[in-house]
């Protein structure tokens, strides 16, 4: 687990500066020998693009439930949640329509997954994993759902 204090003060007095907890945490709890329940979440600051904005605000959390099926493969099932904020009114441009769009954003996600892995050795590990994300936005313009298909491989040293 990290917590800590962040400040971001921009280069232009006329954005907000930010001045908050910060940090991150994970918990992995063993149900049995073979079933691990993770539970996970952040906060912290990040730079971004978007018109009249230096920096947002996110803030994630999420679960993965892992079983062991045999001494070197595992099946997991988990859900994410995120929410971004962006501290200063912003300007998108609305593709529907043809106008630009102004006011606060705020961005939520919701994702789903189902995967498998097949671990080499102590330091190896590769699998596959196959999900679904939603993207809901006060910009309803930007809302999406998209599906995912994942190949994962890690090595730990």
């Amino acid at each position: 687990m990290k917590i800590g204090v962040e400040t971001l003060t921009p280069d232009k007095e006329k954005y907000e500066a930010f001045q908050g907890l910060v940090g991150e945490g994970l918990l992995l709890y063993r149900v049995t020998a073979r079933t691990n329940l993770e539970g996970r979440g952040r906060r912290g600051t990040s730079f971004t693009s978007a018109y009249g904005n230096v920096y947002n605000v996110y803030t994630t959390w999420g679960a993965t439930l892992t079983q062991f099926l045999a001494a070197r493969v595992a099946g997991e099932i988990g859900l994410d949640r995120q929410k971004i904020e962006y501290p200063e009114e912003t300007q998108q441009y609305n593709p529907d329509t043809g106008q630009n769009v102004t006011g606060f954003r705020t961005d939520e996600f919701r994702s789903y997954f189902v995967g498998a892995s097949y671990r080499f050795n102590n330091q190896a590990r590769m699998g596959l994993r196959v999900g679904t994300w939603r993207r809901l936005s006060t910009f309803e313009f930007l809302d999406r759902q998209r599906n995912t298909v994942m190949v994962t491989y890690s090595y730990n040293f």
